[in-house]
């Protein structure tokens, strides 16, 4: 008789992302991927970056399918170290915003999602770079890079908190002045903030790059010129009915790169984890068709 080998998983957990309670949630994992079907691992992160270093080691141990439970910064990590890879992605979404999930059409039920990475029914999505750095739902320079950063560092987490950033960082956001070039062509200009999307959704479902697609080999570029507050304030309801792309705000383009020269420090965000920057250049990348991704399969014709 013919052995079937064990479908080999590790499930990497953030403990402190987002708002959601993950007691049990080990308990749940086990009792889903119990032996001998399954060959299961499950790890904690410990720090920043550690996701990424479990989810290499996965790699390196030949397993199938490795399992990311916590936010968009911890989507980011695990997808970092699984970009190029055979492995399979599964995500249980645990953070506060989850916008990476919701483009996907994945649940945002535990049990759900659970069901799902043990259907197995995976995609092919691109994965993104900046100057070689992973992401791979959005990223941003400017104001919303800076309210990200300013969130991180706040110990409440969910929608109001990041409301209240993005209204403080709206009345005293400084122009991004930065030469960009899309194309073969350069030009300079003064920008609110400059998003690089792979994906659609902020958290929250707010959809900051409509026309954005897991699967086009493109990046979208959504460049939001400076202006008075009050034409921002206007153009909020776009956010939730997808129109934002026909703002006059905004300049949008396709592209497989994007050059930034920054004349200033700034901040940088990647898949919602802020960070400063210095001034210099920045490369955006789209890498296509490079990483797995376990969906829905009754729900994902909208990549």
């Amino acid at each position: 008789m013919e052995t079937i080998s064990p479908i080999k998983i590790t499930a990497i957990i953030n403990p402190f992302s987002g708002l959601s309670n993950k007691a049990g949630i080990e308990q749940k994992i086990s009792q889903v991927f119990q032996q001998p079907e399954y060959n299961l691992t499950i790890a904690k992160t410990e720090e920043a970056g550690h996701a990424t270093v479990l989810s290499k080691n996965a790699v390196n141990a030949n397993q199938d399918i490795v399992i990311a439970i916590g936010g968009d910064g911890t989507m980011n990590e695990v997808a970092s170290g699984l970009i190029g890879s055979h492995v399979k992605m599964g995500i249980i979404s645990m953070g506060s915003g989850n916008g990476f999930a919701r483009h996907l059409g994945l649940h945002l039920s535990v049990t759900k999602s659970l069901e799902l990475v043990k259907i197995g029914h995976s995609v092919v999505i691109d994965s993104c770079t900046v100057n070689n750095i992973p992401f791979v739902n959005i990223a941003g320079i400017g104001f919303d890079a800076k309210v990200a950063y300013t969130t991180k560092l706040n110990k409440k987490r969910g929608l109001w908190p990041y409301v209240k950033e993005s209204i403080k960082g709206a009345i005293n956001a400084i122009p991004v002045g930065a030469i960009c070039c899309i194309n073969d062509r350069c030009f300079i200009g003064d920008y609110k903030t400059m998003v690089i999307a792979n994906a659609s959704l902020y958290g929250f479902k707010f959809s900051i790059a409509p026309l954005a697609s897991l699967q086009d080999g493109n990046l979208d570029i959504m460049l939001y010129k400076e202006d008075k507050l009050w034409k921002y304030l206007l153009d909020l309801p776009k956010f939730i009915t997808g129109k934002l792309h026909k703002s006059k705000l905004v300049d949008h383009y396709k592209s497989e790169e994007f050059k930034i020269t920054l004349k200033e420090p700034n901040y940088l965000h990647l898949d919602g984890e802020g960070r400063k920057i210095d001034a210099g250049d920045y490369l955006f990348r789209v890498l296509p068709n490079s990483l797995k991704v376990i969906v829905d399969p009754n729900n994902c014709s909208n990549l």
